[in-house]
């Protein structure tokens, strides 16, 4: 769900800008993904699990990967006859990469490639 857009005038120039939207605070970031996990996208996973629909995960991120872990994530594809592969976590798109982004998204797409 995305928040609303909302605009602010500036006191300094007078024009109307875009206000920042509200995130949580820092110390609050692995709190919040990991409660997004446990209340909703864990629960979502196994029943793409169950159907037998899924074919790897791939958590995108170093602090999403760091606050599911790979425990939970385990945790969910840990059902009979589910093939299902937990793939190395990238950095996410906006991170500092040395080099460029590209040589992830190359290796994304080979990854995508192996399981479809």
């Amino acid at each position: 769900m995305t928040q609303s857009t909302e605009y602010v005038k500036s006191k300094v120039s007078e024009e109307v800008v875009k206000k920042s939207r509200d995130r949580p605070p820092p110390t609050l970031k692995n709190a919040s993904l990991v409660l997004s996990w446990e209340l909703f996208t864990k629960h979502l996973l196994r029943c793409v699990v169950l159907k037998g629909d899924l074919k790897f995960i791939i958590p995108i991120g170093k602090s999403v990967g760091t606050a599911v872990s790979r425990a939970r994530l385990e945790e969910v594809i840990d059902v009979e006859n589910c093939n299902a592969v937990i793939e190395e976590n990238p950095p996410a798109p906006n991170a500092q990469v040395d080099g460029g982004y590209d040589r992830i998204l190359k290796k994304l797409s080979i990854i995508y490639d192996k399981y479809k």
